[in-house]
């Protein structure tokens, strides 16, 4: 028996450490080349994400390789997703950070494979979206831009989408630590499962499930957060009668995503809610027991699992937030999200 859980964790840890070398040598000898030159007056793509504010559009555009573009001429181009584009402008490299440890806007678009940032003087719709997926994505954000009040919260939680929220909004949540609560994740997740598990009671509800979820990655753009929640939902039902450890589970699933893509390494949505889940999994012994302290344990586990990430990225760290967390994660989780949720569905409550 000792040496069959001997075999076991032996090839569990084997796996671990083969991740990790992976991982550490992909990062270490990957060669990043654009299949751009750089000189190009203009460029051809589809329409992968659309970002807009009073100021410009922000368009991800699939052309050669994925690329940012900045329109700054809004005349209200009718430009929807996948529709296949030719940009007239300039390509030019994206900045380094100008102050010693701030952020780095070239390194974190690198890290997503994306070398150039192309300013346009003007655009070509050259064909519409013909995709029947897309056609759905366009309709629900036309339905989305008719909403006044509400508008914000349903962008970032159906798309993934902060430029309707105020700069005033978003950096309080930042000082406070609590940007995660505004953005979908895998605790976003965890809640539609849980309200489909107790409304469907047949056989079909994991299919269900598992449809909702993949629309719900299709409308955020298959962020990793959401990525690490519908893998852990495949995970639950694949070993549902398999002995494996929630931990081991986590574990698995982090270093699944890591060699799919390496450069989740440098994602902080992913460090995050990777270590944070673990830890708090990790140190459940702490709050086994009912006590109305348990929410103030989890964040404190939290907050410490969290610190050394956002300190190399923020600088500074709320050390109240473990409060705050404790106060906005119930409110945002069980009353924001499902009521952005239910406006979405019924548009008359935005009045309200």
């Amino acid at each position: 028996m000792f040496l069959k859980r001997l075999k076991i964790i032996s090839k569990f840890n084997l796996i671990v450490l083969l991740s990790i070398i992976y991982v550490f040598l992909y990062i270490l000898l990957f060669n990043g080349e654009s299949k751009f030159n750089g000189n190009e007056k203009y460029i051809e793509g589809y329409v992968r994400n659309i970002k807009k504010d009073e100021k410009k559009i922000t368009l991800a555009v699939k052309s050669k390789e994925r690329i940012i573009v900045n329109y700054y001429f809004n005349n209200n181009e009718n430009i929807e997703y996948n529709d296949y584009l030719k940009i007239y402008g300039e390509m030019r490299i994206p900045n380094n950070n100008t102050i010693f440890n701030n952020f780095n806007y070239k390194k974190y678009l690198n890290h997503k494979k994306i070398y150039y940032v192309f300013t346009s003087t003007k655009i070509e719709i050259v064909h519409k979206n013909s995709n029947i997926l897309y056609m759905i994505k366009n309709s629900i954000l036309k339905r989305i831009n008719k909403l006044k009040k509400t508008k914000a919260y349903i962008k970032i939680f159906l798309l993934g989408d902060k430029t309707e929220l105020s700069d005033e909004v978003y950096n309080s949540f930042k000082k406070l630590n609590i940007i995660h609560l505004i953005t979908i994740s895998s605790m976003h997740i965890s809640l539609i499962i849980l309200v489909i598990d107790k409304i469907l009671k047949n056989k079909y509800k994991s299919v269900f499930t598992i449809l909702i979820l993949l629309v719900l990655l299709f409308l955020s753009n298959y962020t990793v957060s959401l990525l690490r929640g519908f893998i852990s939902y495949i995970f639950k039902i694949i070993y549902r009668r398999k002995k494996i450890s929630q931990i081991k589970r986590l574990i698995i699933i982090s270093l699944l995503l890591l060699v799919y893509n390496p450069f989740y390494i440098y994602d902080i949505g992913f460090l995050l809610s990777s270590i944070m889940s673990i830890s708090i999994v990790y140190f459940n012994y702490l709050y086994k027991t009912k006590s109305i302290f348990n929410v103030y344990k989890i964040s404190f586990i939290s907050l410490i699992a969290s610190f050394p990430i956002i300190i190399n990225n923020n600088y500074e760290i709320n050390m109240i937030s473990m409060i705050i967390n404790a106060i906005f994660i119930p409110y945002v989780t069980y009353f924001i999200f499902p009521l952005s949720i239910i406006t979405f569905i019924f548009p008359f409550f935005d009045n309200y």
